[in-house]
């Protein structure tokens, strides 16, 4: 058996004196015949005579090998030295702690900042309901009592009964009054009780707002 390392060729030579006469090719010749020559079996003869070729087994694939993670093994807290107690044993606490594996904390992921922005609560507040202006009621120098109360009630839509048409007094210092109609006149006419001629007053209010002017009867 003669192995060829170079071209990878398994070969079966006689053995001395059962060999035939050296071919007259050249030594590389020969070489590209085997290496052109089919190899079915280990038994097949090649072309040359005196000469066997083996078949050449295929080389084995190649499969890549995934390498080894090595895992390092939870390392035991380092704690500080313990004395032990008088009879020579060690608290409990102590091996019950270095016997347990100290697990890392992983902090927690922290959530992303937000800001609550808090929508603007706006409070409206109803207006207050506007007031009416007072009235004023203005009696000029010159003009009369009975002119002024009946211009007052024509401005207030009242309509006055004047009983006695010679009960009358000139306004002789100006006179103002703010509030209702009703109000003016309960202010008025007192300003004349002590009047040689006074008055009575009297009014209804409704569909038909009457004020009734009359003498007072004197006891």
């Amino acid at each position: 058996v003669k192995v060829d390392e170079v071209n990878r060729q398994v070969c079966f030579v006689l053995r001395p004196g059962y060999q035939l006469p050296t071919p007259t090719g050249p030594t590389g010749q020969l070489y590209a015949d085997k290496t052109r020559a089919p190899a079915t079996s280990s038994a097949t003869p090649a072309t040359t005579p005196g000469v066997v070729v083996a078949a050449v087994p295929a080389p084995a694939p190649i499969t890549p090998t995934t390498p080894a993670v090595a895992v390092s093994a939870p390392v035991a807290p380092v704690l500080p030295p313990v004395a032990p107690a008088k009879d020579g044993s060690i608290p409990a606490a102590t091996l019950t702690a270095a016997a347990k594996p100290s697990t890392p904390e992983v902090p927690a992921p922290k959530a992303p900042n937000q800001l609550a922005v808090a929508a603007p609560v706006i409070e409206v507040k109803p207006a207050p309901p506007s007031r009416p202006l007072p009235q004023v009621w203005t009696a000029e120098v010159g003009s009369t009592l009975r002119d002024s109360v009946e211009e007052w009630a024509k401005k207030a839509r009242w309509r006055v009964i004047w009983a006695q048409e010679d009960l009358n007094y000139p306004i002789e210092a100006p006179l103002h009054f703010e509030g209702s109609f009703q109000e003016a006149i309960k202010q008025l006419f007192p300003l004349y009780d002590n009047a040689p001629r006074s008055f009575v007053v009297d009014g209804s209010e409704g569909s038909q707002s009457v004020l009734y002017v009359a003498e007072r009867k004197k006891k």
